[in-house]
């Protein structure tokens, strides 16, 4: 004992689909009218949703979880405190006047010598 009939019920669902079918034969239909040139030979561009997804392959998502755990690991290995990025800023600063030093002298060195030419 069921409170629809069967046959009503599968008419329906055929003629849903049918409809669903067109509709996405339609569809389709389109988007091949719209690469093909006009009369002036120009394609319309169209956009195609906001980013195209990755293919659902095991070797993919390996490669994604991997990019996720190195920036994970980087991100942990980043300074948490805010005196340690101003420690690591300091040491920074410090190494590039250190080689900018060296350079000076490298460059004093050369016009001692009179190798130097910058122009």
């Amino acid at each position: 004992m069921s409170l629809v009939d069967v046959t009503k019920l599968q008419a329906e669902v055929e003629q849903y689909m049918q409809e669903y079918d067109k509709k996405v034969a339609e569809k389709e239909e389109e988007a091949k009218e719209e690469e093909e040139p006009d009369e002036d030979g120009w394609v319309t561009v169209t956009r195609k949703g906001r980013r195209p997804g990755l293919a659902r392959t095991e070797a993919v998502s390996i490669r994604v979880a991997e990019k996720e755990k190195k920036k994970r690991a980087q991100k942990e290995l980043l300074a948490f405190y805010a005196f340690q990025n101003r420690n690591s800023k300091k040491e920074f600063l410090a190494e590039l006047h250190r080689k900018f030093e060296e350079d000076k002298q490298k460059i004093a060195i050369m016009r001692a010598q009179r190798k130097f030419r910058p122009y």
